[in-house]
């Protein structure tokens, strides 16, 4: 019921002008919304419930070996690290040539 309540909501709402912002800026479109999307999460709801217990462990196991992976190695040795730490620093004169029309 409740998933009919939501269907029905999100199914009344005007999403003319989302569709024309998205297509003009060469956004991505989603075929079927509401009606796809909420049956996807729904299907992969349903998946996730139905695995075993050792699967569990696993997809956990494998995880933090991920983690353990992005923490030690990926943060140290990516490309931004530096760009992140950089201070941002604004004067005045950066605009002082332009003017307004």
């Amino acid at each position: 019921m409740l998933v009919i309540c939501c269907l029905t909501m999100l199914n009344s709402i005007d999403q003319a002008g989302t569709k024309e912002s998205f297509t003009k800026s060469g956004g991505f479109m989603c075929p079927f919304v509401p009606f796809l999307p909420v049956a996807s999460v729904l299907i992969n709801t349903y998946l996730l419930l139905n695995i075993g217990a050792q699967t569990w462990i696993r997809v956990l196991i494998w995880l933090g070996v991920g983690v353990i992976i992005y923490i030690f190695y990926g943060r140290g040795h990516s490309l931004l690290f530096d760009d992140v730490r950089r201070p941002i620093t604004h004067t005045n004169d950066d605009h002082a040539d332009a003017t307004l029309s």
